[in-house]
């Protein structure tokens, strides 16, 4: 929602027109779930094609959207059919699992081993956002004040990531825009060295530079046979803001 204004993710605002927005816009800005009535439409049109619906989703401790899948999956025929996910993770990270699951039915595995190996999966990724100001932080009003006019004093650069749990938590702190991208790297290498044949997901907000240069150091490491890249979406946008980007890695436990 910008101002009085609301838009539909993806759909009615891509991240292109958002970016615009927030740069040039002074308007407050919030992010909501959908209504169950919206993912009972989708659920209706899905059944309608197909045995079974697997409805992956944002950790239900960042947003209320996966309470709103399972409101609207009890209030259909079908309920049984539905299998919803918590991923326990966000953005790049959610997008690999989602990867992860396409194959998995390509492959031809059953709905229950899919879905067993997806939870598997879901404790097996990790994601790494670079905030690059503050300024979006107090905005969306994740950030108080105080402590966000004290960040941007010092030039205070976070790097979030998501704990085991779903929560967004602080994984390291440093000072100026140069150490930010070369930490929030360095983090997701080390975890990415820790795991079983890691795959890498980058989401950039009007960042492709940056997000480039990520994929870069990542080949000369690893060379995997891909890195997905994508702009983030207006929903984290709003809150990471102009320059930001997330590195998203999903493994397999060391034996």
């Amino acid at each position: 929602q910008v101002g009085e204004e609301s838009y539909l993710d993806q759909v009615e605002i891509k991240p292109k027109d958002f970016c615009h927005l927030l740069q040039t816009s002074n308007k407050k800005m919030l992010t909501s779930q959908p209504t169950p009535a919206s993912f009972k439409e989708v659920y209706d049109k899905v059944i309608a094609k197909y045995e079974s619906i697997i409805s992956l989703h944002i950790s239900e401790k960042l947003s209320g959207t996966i309470q709103g899948a399972r409101v609207a999956a009890k209030s259909t025929k079908y309920s049984d059919k539905i299998h919803i996910i918590d991923s326990k993770t966000s953005s790049a990270a959610l997008g690999l699992l989602v990867v992860k699951a396409a194959q998995l039915i390509q492959k031809g595995l059953g709905l229950e081993e899919i879905i067993d190996r997806l939870k598997i999966a879901a404790d097996n990724v990790k994601i790494f956002i670079s905030i690059p100001t503050l300024k979006y932080l107090m905005r969306s009003g994740r950030l108080n004040k105080t402590k966000g006019f004290l960040g941007t004093l010092l030039n205070l650069k976070p790097i979030m990531t998501v704990n085991s749990d779903g929560y967004i938590i602080e994984a390291a702190k440093v000072i100026g825009q140069k150490k930010v991208a070369n930490k929030t790297l360095d983090l997701a290498i080390k975890f990415a060295k820790s795991v079983k044949n890691p795959r890498f997901g980058i989401a950039h907000v009007a960042a492709p530079e940056l997000a480039q240069w990520y994929c870069h150091k990542i080949r000369i490491v690893f060379n995997p046979s891909e890195v997905i890249i994508t702009e983030a979406s207006p929903a984290l946008s709003v809150h990471i803001g102009i320059g930001g980007a997330a590195i998203a890695v999903l493994g397999q436990k060391m034996l």
